[in-house]
């Protein structure tokens, strides 16, 4: 049997590293201490973020009401000159007004 035939492994140079300076930006708080009093406090973490979700998802809610409500008003004055469509809308139109007296 003729000898096994060994690679060299390849083996990079070792380079010189230089010390890094890290910073931590923590917001609103003033001191590292304060920020882990306040993550370590389960009921103040679990308050502020269900106040900062419902804020959002308040602004969410009223932000898409009215970009709604402005592109079917905008929309409305547009299709109801485009014959099968203005016809929709006019039935529709009808139909709630019947509907909105007899209510």
């Amino acid at each position: 049997m003729p000898p096994k035939k060994t690679k060299k492994k390849k083996t990079t140079p070792v380079t010189t590293t230089r010390p890094v300076s890290v910073e931590f930006n923590i917001g609103e708080f003033e001191t590292m201490k304060d920020f882990i009093k306040y993550i370590s406090s389960f009921k103040r973490v679990f308050v502020m973020n269900f106040l900062a979700g419902t804020a959002r998802g308040l602004g969410f809610i009223l932000g898409a009401t009215a970009f709604l409500a402005l592109g079917g008003y905008i929309l409305s004055q547009y299709l109801v000159n485009i014959p099968f469509v203005g016809e929709l809308f006019t039935n529709i139109d009808v139909w709630l007004k019947s509907n909105l007296d007899s209510y």
